[in-house]
């Protein structure tokens, strides 16, 4: 569980880019909220002039050594794992690749 909630965790920071709130006016019965332009957490703090250098390029090495679809891949590896836990099943070193995944969403 902790392998797969730390392949999420790299993906959501480093490559899920997200709305941030900047405002919000009620204007008679209405509610205006203004949003700034989607970026990844990753994105808004190297936009931080406070950062430091040596963190700028440590998340700078984490982000070149990342693979989004790998991460995808492992992060689908684990939820499978535990479905498989949740209903009593051995969980075994059994490689999931890419194509049983697609046939399996046809079942889903």
């Amino acid at each position: 569980m902790n392998q797969m909630y730390i392949a999420n965790r790299f993906f959501i920071n480093f490559f899920q880019p997200s709305f941030k709130l900047l405002d919000t006016q009620r204007i008679g019965g209405k509610t205006v909220r203004r949003h700034d332009a989607p970026k990844t957490p990753y994105n808004r703090l190297t936009e931080l002039h406070t950062l430091r250098s040596e963190l700028r390029c440590h998340f700078d090495d984490i982000i070149h050594e990342l693979d989004p679809l790998k991460l995808q891949e492992n992060i689908r590896l684990y939820q499978h794992q535990l479905a498989r836990i949740a209903v009593g099943d051995p969980v075994g070193d059994k490689n999931s690749d890419l194509t049983a995944f697609l046939q399996g969403l046809s079942v889903a």
